[in-house]
């Protein structure tokens, strides 16, 4: 897989950007906090504040956009959804994004097949061979790039843990909790929670039936009796949603299933 730049860097130039370019007060803001909640390992929420910004026409977020999708940050991976948004910003003369289209555009070696070689065989005609020899395409790094702290390296087995989950996977196995709502998108678990101002509930990453799954959990409950009263008592709009208690050793072995 190609190697394409960090979002560090693309986040580490917009306070300068922003003062000379034309994007918008609401578009600034957006990309401000996409970047701290990207440096916070908070991939899901930077996704959200980032995508407003990349629909808005700003060339760094479409940019920012193209390399979430590419490598899976916060979103399912889907390497054609990535090369959409780089194109975009690459459109607009973004100089990495520039750089990083060529590269995935760059097109793959074929197989060399040689002249055929006759084989010979003690009691039979020589019979005509070819020969195929195959090269492996070599993975090629985007020239350095000022603004970039870091490559991207390939050897990050393990995503860290977001504060959320960090927060959950310290909680007593044996309490439990409520898990208001599922999905594949975190731009939807993102909306929800703040249509319904939920500044208690936590969202953590985990695996459902092979695809990126986010859920959203509010509450620690030392019984299941007191889990039940706490789901009579939320709103009606979230209650459309059928929410269920659920037990912490559960939502712990997910989050670790997710990562």
């Amino acid at each position: 897989m190609l190697k394409i730049r960090s979002l560090t860097g693309v986040f580490a130039i917009v306070s300068v950007a922003l003062l000379l370019s034309a994007c918008t007060p609401t578009t600034a803001q957006e990309m401000m906090r996409g970047r701290q909640a990207y440096i916070a390992h908070r991939y899901d929420l930077s996704y959200v504040h980032v995508s407003r910004a990349a629909k808005e026409g700003d060339p760094d977020a479409q940019y920012a956009m193209g390399y979430m999708f590419y490598y899976g940050k916060g979103v399912p991976q889907d390497y054609k959804l990535g090369k959409y948004w780089i194109a975009k910003a690459a459109a607009q003369g973004q100089p990495i994004a520039i750089k990083a289209l060529k590269m995935i555009n760059q097109p793959k070696k074929k197989p060399v097949v040689s002249t055929p070689q006759p084989i010979k065989v003690y009691g039979t005609k020589p019979k005509a061979v070819h020969k195929i020899v195959t090269t492996k395409r070599k993975v090629v790094k985007l020239p350095p790039h000022k603004y970039v702290a870091r490559p991207v390296t390939k050897t990050a087995v393990r995503k860290p843990h977001s504060l959320a989950e960090q927060a959950l996977l310290k909680l007593p196995s044996s309490s439990y909790t409520i898990q208001l709502l599922g999905s594949v998108s975190p731009h939807d678990v993102i909306n929800f929670v703040h249509h319904y101002r939920l500044t208690r509930a936590a969202i953590y990453n985990t695996r459902h039936n092979g695809v990126g799954w986010y859920v959203v959990v509010n509450g620690n409950y030392r019984t299941i009796a007191a889990a039940v009263k706490a789901l009579h008592r939320l709103p009606v709009g979230i209650k459309y949603r059928k929410p269920w208690v659920k037990s912490l050793r559960v939502v712990q072995r997910e989050i670790q299933k997710g990562h």
